[in-house]
C-alpha cells in the first residue's frame, strides 16, 4: 500500500507503519529523557564543563587547543548554549538528546532506501531501546551529535541519488564537515560515505556531487591544523590497552546488554533474517558494498589504529558505524507483512527495555553520581561536625560547591589524593572526631578504605556506585554498623590460630619480660630471615562473586625497618597473574590490597598467596598477620561492563 505522497516524501511507510515509528521514538524519548533534571552528568561532561570560558577565544585557547583530543565543534556549541541558559543537566543534555531522535528519522529513511519498511522499523526499534544508543545519546558529548550528522549524510546522498534534489547535496555538504567538527571517527564516517557514495551516483550525478564535496572540504579546512596536531598524540595509550579480538565478543556483549537472553533473541533474529536474505536473495550488491564500506570498514580501520599506532577503539567511537552494520544483519527481513514486522518490533523492545532496567539497572546505575555523592556527603559531614575525607578530582568538587552556591564553611575537606600511606596516617592521627566521612574514586588507591579505617576501623554507611564510593566510618562501634568483610583469617602468637597460614616452625617466639606477667605478650621474631609466614588457598573458595578486596594486614611491634612489606598474588600455576604489596611506611601496620574485579577470562585453579616479605633480613617483630576478602563494588564498572553480582549497598 502506497503512503500519501506528501507524507511519504519525509516519512516513508503506510499510516500504520508511521504511526509504528512514532511510538518507537515516543519511547526512545522517554528512555533518554527520563528525570532529565536529576540525570547527572559523567566524567567526561563535567571535564567539558570546566573547560568552559567566558569569551569563545579563551573557550578554544584554553579548553581545546592543547587539552583535548577532540574537534571543537562540541566544546563551542556547549560554550554558545550554556551562554543562553545555564548548566543545568536538562538544559545542558536536552540538544543532545534531540539530537539522537532525529538520527533515528534519518537512519529510518536511510534503511527504507536501501531496503524497505519492515526492515528499517525493526532497526529503529533495537536503535530506540539500546543501552549502547540510549546511553551515548544522554551525553553531552559528541557522539549524539556525530550520529545526527553522519546518519543526515547518508539519507541526504541517498536522496540526491534517488531525486537529484539539490537541497539534499546541500545538506550532504553541511552534514559532512560538521561531522569533521564533531568527532574524528564521525570523519572518518564522513569520508567512507562519501567515497562508496562517489560510486553509487550516476555519471551525470558526479560533477555536482564532487563540488558539494569539495564545498565540505572547504567548510572543514579551518579544523585541518588542530587535526594534525591532534593526531600527533596518536591515541589514548595512557589509560587505554591496545585490544584483542576478544573486544568484539566483549562489544557483543554490551550490545545486548550482558543478558543471555537479549543475546539469544537478537542472534535468533539476525540468523533468521541472514537465512530468509540468501534464500529469497534479498542481499543486492548496492547494499552490501554499502554496509562493507559504512559499517564494517570503520570497525575495522579502528581496531587496525588501536593496534598498529595507538589505542582508541572503545565501544563510542564505533556508535557512528554500528547502525550500517545492523542494517546488513536485519536486511534479510524485507517484504514481512505489517503485522509480523509489527510483532518482532514489539517483542525486541519488550526483552531490549526489560534488560535495560533489570540486568543492566541502567536508570539505578546511570542516575547515581559518584562524584555528586561525594560532594553531598562532604556538605554533610561538616554539618553534622565530623571531618570529610576524600580521593577525588579537586576540580570537579569545586564545580559542584559553586554550582550549588555552598559556603566554605560547609566545604571544609582534607583532600587525600596523591599522599601516601605516611601521610595518610599523619592526617588520620590529627583528627579528634569519633566518626569520620570517606568519599573514593576508581582512581584513588586501592587501599584508601583500609588506611582509613586504621582511625576508624567501624564501618557506619557504604554507598556504592559506578567507578565511586562514599563511607561513614567510625573509631567505636554503634548500632547499625555494617559488616562487609566475608572473611577473615588471623593469626597471630597469642594463641590466635587462622585457617591456612603457615609459619616456619624455626622462627623463635619472644615475649616482653618488663611489664607485670599479665601484660606479657608473645612476638615472632623474623629478625635475620626474609620470609617465614605464609598463607595459600584456593581464589574460589574466598571470592566466589569476583568483585571482592583481599586485604592481607600485618601488625608489626617495634622499630621496623621501611623496606618490610606484606605481599598478595593471584596465581595460575607458576604465573602470577596480579601482585601487590604494601605501601612502604614507617608505620607499624601493613596492608596490600587487591581488587578481584581486575581478572578477566576464567578464574578456575587460580590461588591466593600471602605473605610477610623481609628483603633486608632486618629486625623484625610480629604481632599478627590477617587475611580479609571485602564484598565488592558490583556496579564499580557496570556503566559499560556488566553489574557483577548483588549491589547490597546502593
Amino acid at each position: 500500500m502506497k503512503a500519501e505522497p506528501s507524507t511519504a516524501r519525509w516519512i516513508p511507510g503506510t499510516p500504520a507503519e508511521r504511526l509504528l515509528l512514532a511510538l518507537l521514538l515516543l519511547l526512545a524519548l522517554i528512555l533518554r529523557a527520563w528525570d532529565l533534571p536529576h540525570l547527572p552528568y559523567v566524567h567526561d561532561e563535567l571535564s567539558a564543563l570546566i573547560r568552559l570560558y567566558p569569551t569563545l577565544s579563551e573557550t578554544l585557547a584554553k579548553g581545546v587547543v592543547g587539552v583535548d583530543t577532540h574537534p571543537p565543534g562540541v566544546q563551542v556549541f556547549l560554550w554558545a548554549w550554556t551562554s543562553i541558559g545555564d548548566q543545568s543537566e536538562a538544559w545542558v543534555k536536552a540538544p543532545f538528546i534531540g539530537a539522537s531522535l532525529l538520527a533515528l528519522v534519518f537512519l529510518y529513511r536511510m534503511a527504507v532506501r536501501l531496503t524497505d519498511t519492515s526492515v528499517a522499523l525493526i532497526m529503529i526499534a533495537v536503535l530506540a531501546t539500546l543501552q549502547y544508543t540510549v546511553l551515548y545519546g544522554q551525553l553531552a558529548r559528541p557522539y549524539a551529535f556525530g550520529l545526527l550528522t553522519t546518519a543526515c549524510m547518508a539519507d541526504s546522498l541517498l536522496r540526491y541519488r534517488d531525486g537529484g534534489s539539490r537541497l539534499a547535496l546541500i545538506a550532504f555538504s553541511l552534514a559532512a564537515a560538521a561531522s569533521g567538527y564533531v568527532h574524528h571517527l564521525a570523519l572518518l564516517q564522513a569520508l567512507l560515505i562519501g567515497i562508496a557514495v562517489l560510486w553509487l551516483v550516476a555519471p551525470a550525478q558526479r560533477k555536482a556531487y564532487l563540488l558539494a564535496s569539495m564545498g565540505a572540504v572547504a567548510l572543514y579546512l579551518p579544523n585541518v591544523f588542530l587535526l594534525l596536531k591532534q593526531f600527533a598524540w596518536k591515541g589514548l595509550d595512557e589509560w587505554l590497552a591496545k585490544p584483542s579480538l576478544g573486544w568484539f565478543v566483549t562489544h557483543a556483549r554490551f550490545i545486548t546488554h550482558w543478558s543471555w537472553a537479549f543475546g539469544l533473541l537478537l542472534g535468533a533474529l539476525v540468523v533468521w533474517a541472514l537465512v530468509r536474505g540468501f534464500r529469497n536473495k534479498t542481499f543486492s550488491k548496492e547494499l552490501l558494498v554499502l554496509a562493507v564500506c559504512w559499517g564494517l570498514l570503520p570497525y575495522l580501520i579502528t581496531y587496525a589504529y588501536s593496534v598498529w599506532r595507538a589505542p582508541v577503539l572503545q565501544h563510542s567511537v564505533v556508535l557512528f558505524a554500528f547502525p550500517y552494520v545492523l542494517l546488513l544483519l536485519l536486511s534479510g527481513l524485507r517484504g514481512l507483512a505489517f503485522p509480523r514486522t509489527a510483532t518482532l518490533a514489539g517483542l525486541v523492545v519488550l526483552v531490549s527495555v526489560s534488560t535495560l532496567i533489570g540486568v543492566r539497572k541502567h536508570f539505578a546505575v546511570a542516575y547515581h553520581s559518584r562524584y555528586e555523592a561525594i560532594t553531598k556527603g562532604i556538605l554533610q559531614a561538616n554539618r553534622d561536625g565530623i571531618p570529610a575525607l576524600s580521593d577525588a578530582p579537586e576540580h570537579v568538587l569545586r564545580f559542584y560547591f559553586d554550582r550549588w552556591g555552598t559556603t566554605n564553611e560547609l566545604r571544609k575537606h582534607c583532600d587525600l589524593t596523591g599522599l601516601d600511606a605516611a601521610q595518610v596516617a599523619a592526617v588520620l592521627d590529627s583528627l579528634k572526631a569519633e566518626r569520620a566521612f570517606l568519599g573514593i574514586t576508581l582512581q584513588a588507591p586501592i587501599d584508601r578504605l583500609a588506611q582509613v579505617q586504621q582511625r576508624f576501623p567501624f564501618l557506619l554507611e557504604r554507598h556504592d556506585m559506578a567507578e565511586g564510593q562514599t563511607f561513614v566510618l567510625g573509631a567505636r562501634p554503634a548500632q547499625g554498623s555494617l559488616n562487609d568483610i566475608t572473611f577473615s583469617s588471623i593469626l597471630g602468637p597469642q594463641a590466635v590460630e587462622g585457617s591456612g597460614w603457615t609459619v616456619d616452625a624455626s622462627i623463635p617466639l619472644v615475649q616482653d619480660t618488663t611489664g607485670p606477667a599479665y601484660a606479657r605478650v608473645r612476638r615472632w621474631d623474623l629478625g635475620g630471615r626474609e620470609f617465614g609466614i605464609e598463607r595459600s588457598g584456593s581464589l574460589d573458595s574466598l571470592a566466589p562473586v569476583g568483585t571482592e578486596v583481599l586485604e592481607a594486614h600485618v601488625e608489626l611491634d617495634g622499630p621496623t625497618a621501611t623496606s618490610v612489606v606484606m605481599v598478595l598474588e593471584v596465581k595460575r600455576g607458576d604465573g602470577t597473574l596480579l601482585y601487590s604489596t604494601s605501601p612502604i611506611t614507617a608505620a607499624n601496620a601493613r596492608i596490600a590490597t587487591l581488587s578481584l574485579a581486575e581478572i578477566s577470562g576464567s578464574r578456575s585453579s587460580l590461588v591466593v598467596k600471602t605473605y610477610l616479605w623481609n628483603p633486608e633480613k632486618a629486625q623484625l617483630r610480629v604481632a599478627s598477620v590477617d587475611l580479609r576478602v571485602r564484598t565488592g563494588n558490583a556496579v564499580q564498572y557496570a556503566m559499560l561492563g556488566p553489574v557483577r553480582g548483588p549491589w547490597l549497598y546502593p
